[in-house]
């Protein structure tokens, strides 16, 4: 439903939002596949407006998804790149 909304206000930034939000919500349910490409989804978008904070949150996020599954070479680099 949130979706649904932020494609009726027409914004970007709202629907990053809520994939930020929805990768969230899977990230803490233990469905770690499907967070990986609403993280993705929305740090594009946020890398593409300069946006600092929402960079970091899925930037460590996305870390930690890495983290858990082994890839430590990749998750430093969402790391280094959340605390940029």
């Amino acid at each position: 439903q949130a979706e649904t909304l932020a494609g009726q206000l027409k914004s970007d930034f709202f629907a990053a939002i809520v994939a930020l939000e929805t990768g969230d919500f899977y990230f803490f349910k233990g469905e770690q596949e499907k967070a990986l490409g609403y993280y993705q989804t929305a740090l594009e978008f946020f890398q593409s407006k300069a946006d600092r904070m929402f960079v970091a949150r899925a930037s460590l996020r996305l870390g930690q998804i890495h983290e858990n599954r082994g890839r430590m070479p990749l998750a430093r680099r969402f790391y280094a790149s959340a605390l940029e």
